[in-house]
């Protein structure tokens, strides 16, 4: 049974530890919404975005990734490109990935798009998520492993695992 979006919202934020919850509800809808257009796994975006961020819209990396879903420059200006955002160049590129909405909206679609150009393996496209598309097809080619013993798919695995354990319980006690 489908639960409402309101009661569905509630649960995904009792899943986050309290000290997540306040960075988080800001941008759950958002989070939802692009899940949904992109028919994306939800949890799986809300684990990206926790391990890449922690839910801090205003996080920067040291290789100059940005937002929730720690958007790259490059990328960001190859994804507002496919999803047609005005963008004349890198640097208006890296304006738009500044901003919550389409930064969730543009790492949405990216994990959309490399699990479809990895066959749909949650595992791959997770690794790609952090290391490129690129360098992951590579390894396959070469015939290594993708994801074993890589603390990037490790860290989502737990942050997933922890959200779908505790929204599982949750829901369960709900429908008791």
């Amino acid at each position: 049974d489908e639960l409402p979006k309101r009661e569905f919202e509630e649960l995904i934020l009792s899943s986050v530890p309290i000290r997540l919850k306040g960075k988080l509800k800001p941008f759950l809808k958002t989070a939802l919404f692009y899940s949904e257009k992109f028919q994306v796994d939800p949890f799986w975006v809300l684990a990206v975005m926790w391990t890449e961020s922690h839910f801090n819209p205003r996080a920067k990396s040291y290789v100059n990734a940005r937002g929730l879903m720690q958007i790259m420059p490059r990328t960001g200006y190859f994804l507002a490109e496919l999803l047609e955002k005005p963008v004349r160049n890198l640097r208006s590129a890296i304006q738009i990935t500044k901003k919550p909405v389409p930064n969730i909206e543009m790492g949405t679609f990216y994990l959309k798009k490399i699990l479809g150009d990895l066959d749909g393996n949650y595992v791959h496209a997770t690794a790609a998520y952090n290391m490129g598309p690129s360098a992951v097809k590579k390894r396959l080619r070469r015939g290594l492993r993708v994801g074993n013993r890589n603390k990037y798919v490790n860290k989502v695995n737990w942050s997933l695992k922890n959200v779908l354990i505790t929204y599982a319980k949750s829901n369960s006690s709900m429908v008791n």
